[in-house]
């Protein structure tokens, strides 16, 4: 094909980057050019994606024409898209000889058949190829007569051809001992980013096996080396600076300049978590170069970064202002699709007007109404205009008690998702009430000015009366019926209710004042300003100060709590830790562990291993689904650690639908192991004979089982994520046991069942002699019961 639609194109390449790095592009010369120009808008031509093009040779009839020059409107994007493309084609030489034999043979075709080749139709590849196959051909056909051989036996002449060298028009020809011919290629790069000139940087010699640089490979956005083999997250997040509280991302910040056509995108491991204030809305939290920021995540499949988003980004990171939270980056990574913003400590204005504890003086509420206001102006005489989604939810209050507006902005990238996708609908309705009556009515028309004059008028209010908007209508009536009145023209409209004796009479009517019917009436953001200021001019800069005393002195008398809570948090999550550390270690391997100690590889006399796995597992999961399959084995094995939680043994790993344990490490115990874990296997036997499989519930599970003592050594393997592991020829036999018993049995070693012989309670049958591979002739055993008569022997 030619080309793909536009969302196969997307999908496809969204599909490659969640596994890879290196991006293979082995299509059509035209798809090249799609592919890369949709990487472009994916934001995967930064440095941190590499796409490798494979064109044999520089023909266009047959391949394509993958130049990143079309004269289209496109052409700039996809110059800049082809600096993360390098190209492999067949390697051409560059020698008079060569030349000389393309000439010629454009000359013939042109006097011998009147044909003139048309640009981009090289066939230089394909005319070197053949003429140094009829020199192989020859050379096998020389050699075969000179032994007085059979020309016609096309087998022998074949094989005179293999594990030769030659010298062809193409250069040394190598052919190795399967016939087939050790290529030379060659590595193109775009060394001149401004021109757009692809060269050869690179050429690697099947015949000689050798590989000679001849430029260094200009890498895109500036790097000087190619990217990293996995993400700095990695491709499952499972790296650990990257997770908290079970909560991680893998994101792309765009953090320096954004333009039309040119940006960086620096790529960090972006620590998330929840965080839970009191009486406060939940904050989702990251880290990013020490600097703490507020994530904001939209429900969205894919962005498409378009000339109107990139110049809104860029008009984000323009404004800047005392009362306004800052834009620090976004991630257009899907499914972790957010922007990231500045973060204040204090909470939101609503947080704060909700807490009781928190006190507010008229003055100090005075400062909070100028703050707002101030940001407000601010964003109407910048680039962006209006705010657009104005509420005390909205408005945060950062270290130092100052308000500043947050979440304005971003409508082209943010009309992507779905803002409060996954809340409660109620929510979703209260948020409107915040609204202009013009724009209820009316979904389709946008933000504006008046609006956001509007929505101030209702924060006043809130800040006055420490209520939100409509608590003191004295209604029983819901928030959606509240909506329905709003946009209702009615005379008088329909407002909250306000106090004008309770000595704010001034500052209600500038409320009121903000609420006008008619969005003219309104006051700009300027004259808002202004008419807060003065009915502020009691107060000054000293009576501010010693609000802010004031609150910072409440806050100082809440830490010895506040740190209680917090120290209680800390032990809680410690405990959980502790709890998933003795989950994946034994306790006394965990206990060295956290103590800071080496755990050094340690040998056991005697353990005794078990192994067992799903007679039939593989046709099963191949009549299966993925989820199906994963849930059976999540069903099993929860009903095995269940079981092996009542005995004296350790789980050592799960495999598929292999299970592995052991006993007698790496607390010695004995001779015990080998009773607890006959035991074990017995109830395991067991509860497979009543175990139902979700998905084929009349099917019975067929568990073999093998079991083994002796010797072994365990020891801790690896550092991010550490593994106790077993090593020695006993868990080779266990496996043995395992792999040469039978569907519902037990198979042990003769070793293990001169052990068991010693508790005189466990019934044992002779199998006989078994071949195992690797292990000879064994004799072995059944087990069958464990009888509760008989005395039980210590060691």
């Amino acid at each position: 094909m030619n080309s793909f639609d536009e969302e196969t194109v997307i999908t496809t390449l969204q599909a490659a980057i969640e596994r890879g790095r290196i991006i293979i592009l082995s299509v059509h010369g035209t798809v090249v050019r799609q592919l890369m120009l949709a990487a472009l808008d994916l934001q995967l031509t930064d440095g941190e994606y590499q796409f490798l093009s494979v064109q044999p040779f520089d023909n266009k009839r047959i391949f394509g024409d993958d130049n990143w020059q079309q004269n289209d409107a496109r052409d700039e994007d996809a110059k800049f898209a082809y600096q993360a493309l390098l190209t492999f084609m067949l390697y051409q030489p560059d020698n008079d000889k060569f030349r000389d034999f393309i000439k010629a043979h454009d000359l013939r075709q042109e006097q011998d058949f009147n044909f003139t080749r048309p640009p981009g139709e090289s066939f230089a590849y394909l005319q070197a190829a053949t003429h140094d196959s009829i020199i192989l051909y020859s050379l096998a056909i020389n050699e075969t007569l000179s032994e007085n051989g059979n020309v016609s036996d096309g087998l022998a002449l074949t094989k005179k051809m293999w594990g030769r060298s030659f010298e062809g028009i193409s250069g040394t020809i190598n052919i190795d001992a399967n016939g087939d011919r050790d290529g030379d290629y060659s590595l193109w790069n775009m060394v001149d980013v401004e021109k757009g000139i692809l060269k050869v940087v690179a050429n690697l010699y099947g015949s000689s096996n050798t590989y000679e640089v001849i430029q260094d490979v200009v890498w895109p956005a500036g790097r000087t080396e190619p990217p990293l083999d996995e993400p700095f997250c990695g491709f499952d997040n499972e790296n650990p600076e990257c997770k908290v509280k079970g909560i991680s991302y893998s994101v792309h910040l765009f953090l320096k300049s954004w333009s039309e056509h040119e940006y960086d995108k620096v790529e960090n491991g972006l620590s998330g978590n929840m965080e839970e204030k009191p009486n406060q809305i939940f904050a989702k939290l990251a880290s990013i170069e020490g600097r703490t920021v507020v994530v904001k995540n939209l429900a969205v499949s894919r962005v498409e970064l378009s000339k109107p988003v990139l110049r809104e980004m860029q008009s984000m990171r323009s404004v800047e202002h005392a009362n306004i939270t800052r834009f620090i980056g976004a991630c257009v990574d899907p499914p972790n699709v957010c922007t990231l913003t500045e973060y204040c400590p204090k909470g939101s204005l609503q947080d704060v007007l909700q807490n009781d504890s928190f006190k507010l003086d008229t003055s100090f509420k005075h400062s909070l109404m100028i703050d707002m206001a101030k940001g407000l102006h601010y964003l109407h005489g910048s680039v962006l205009g209006i705010h657009g989604r104005l509420s005390s939810s909205n408005c945060t209050i950062d270290s130092r008690f100052v308000l500043k507006l947050t979440d304005f902005g971003l409508y082209e990238f943010i009309k992507w998702a779905k803002h409060d996708e996954g809340r409660e609908t109620t929510q979703n309705t209260e948020k409107l009430l915040w609204k202009a009556p013009e724009i209820l009515r009316d979904a389709n028309r946008p933000p504006t000015k008046e609006g956001d004059i509007y929505s101030a008028g209702m924060v006043l209010l809130e800040i006055t009366t420490r209520n939100p908007p409509f608590e003191n209508e004295g209604l029983n009536i819901g928030s959606e019926e509240i909506l329905n009145k709003l946009k209702q023209v009615s005379d008088p409209p329909f407002r909250p209710f306000v106090n004008l004796n309770d000595g704010t009479q001034e500052l209600m009517q500038l409320v009121q004042h903000c609420w006008a019917e008619r969005p003219d009436d309104r006051p700009t953001a300027k004259a808002l300003l202004t008419s807060l200021r003065k009915l502020n001019k009691e107060s000054n800069s000293e009576n501010i100060l010693d609000n802010l005393l004031t609150r910072m002195e409440q806050y100082a008398n809440n830490l010895e709590t506040l740190v209680e809570d917090r120290t209680a948090a800390f032990l809680e999550e410690k405990k959980r830790a502790e709890t998933l550390l003795y989950e994946v270690l034994p306790k006394s391997v965990a206990d060295q562990l956290k103590r800071g100690n080496a755990v050094d590889p340690e040998t056991f006399q005697m353990v005794t291993i078990f192994f067992s796995d799903i007679v039939g597992f593989t046709s099963l999961s191949a009549a299966s689904t993925p989820m199906q399959v994963v849930a059976l084995l999540n069903d099993l094995y929860t009903c095995f650690d269940g079981i092996i939680g009542h005995f004296d043994v350790y789980k050592v790993e799960t495999i598929g639908d292999a299970y592995m344990v052991v006993s007698g490490l790496p607390i010695p115990n004995g001779l015990a192991h080998a009773k607890e874990i006959a035991k074990m296997s017995l109830a395991l036997l067991k509860a497979v004979d009543t175990f139902t499989i979700r998905h084929v519930p009349d099917k019975r599970l067929q568990l073999r089982a093998g079991v083994h003592s002796g010797p072994c050594v365990a020891g801790v393997v690896g550092l991010k994520m550490p593994r106790y592991c077993l090593f020695g020829d006993t868990v080779n036999t266990a496996s043995r046991m395992e792999s040469n018993g039978e569907a519902l049995k037990i198979h042990i070693s003769s070793s293990t069942k001169k052990i068991l012989d010693t508790f005189e309670t466990f019934e044992t049958v002779l199998r006989g002699e078994v071949e195992m591979k690797g292990k000879g002739t064994q004799t072995t055993y059944w087990l069958v019961n464990n009888s509760t008569e008989g005395k039980e022997l210590t060691a």
